[in-house]
């Protein structure tokens, strides 16, 4: 995994509009102490630089496989990088205000998915907010077609299916049912 490192991703992973509906939804604004911000498997750690440029005074945590991906962040004051795994996280219960976890999702396997769910709600605060944005198989007629079209796109990124599995795009019934159990 740690051999991937792109240099650019889709416009929605800096997208002003995007973070800013984010900030606004977290209240982060509002927050009296400092809050506890993660961006997980961030990549670059676009979406949390974006939350941080509105509000620097939170400490935000990136938490990513790929240490190439992560070495793109600078180390500031506020800022950490932690080379890991969204389903096996390093931190304990109730470490987090808000966790941001946007297209990346669906890179895991469909077995996967629910784990990495479950160790963000453990990680959570009470009442703490959890942000996921990802690609959505429209119907069970185009999700096969879709999740090959993107197997063969990762693989040609240096997946390699034998060892790390097929990604999984689901359906929106199929990720309400994931997000729920």
């Amino acid at each position: 995994y740690d051999k991937r490192d792109f240099e650019a991703g889709p416009r929605i992973y800096s997208d002003r509009d995007f973070i800013q509906r984010i900030f606004d939804a977290s209240e982060l604004g509002n927050f009296e102490d400092i809050a506890r911000v993660g961006d997980f498997m961030s990549g670059p750690g676009k979406v949390g630089l974006g939350l941080r440029e509105i509000s620097p005074n939170h400490h935000y945590i990136f938490l990513d496989l790929a240490g190439n991906q992560l070495r793109k962040i600078s180390l500031e004051p506020g800022v950490f990088r932690i080379r890991g795994d969204a389903r096996y996280t390093p931190f304990k219960e109730s470490t987090f205000d808000v966790v941001v976890c946007r297209y990346a999702i669906k890179d895991l396997t469909q077995f996967d998915q629910p784990m990495a769910f479950r160790e963000i709600r453990l990680i959570l605060k009470p009442r703490g907010i959890f942000f996921f944005s990802d690609m959505i198989s429209p119907n069970d007629a185009t999700k096969d077609w879709l999740n090959r079209q993107h197997s063969l796109k990762q693989e040609f990124g240096g997946r390699n299916p034998s060892v790390e599995g097929k990604c999984h795009i689901p359906t929106v019934k199929e990720w309400r049912e994931t997000l729920i159990a």
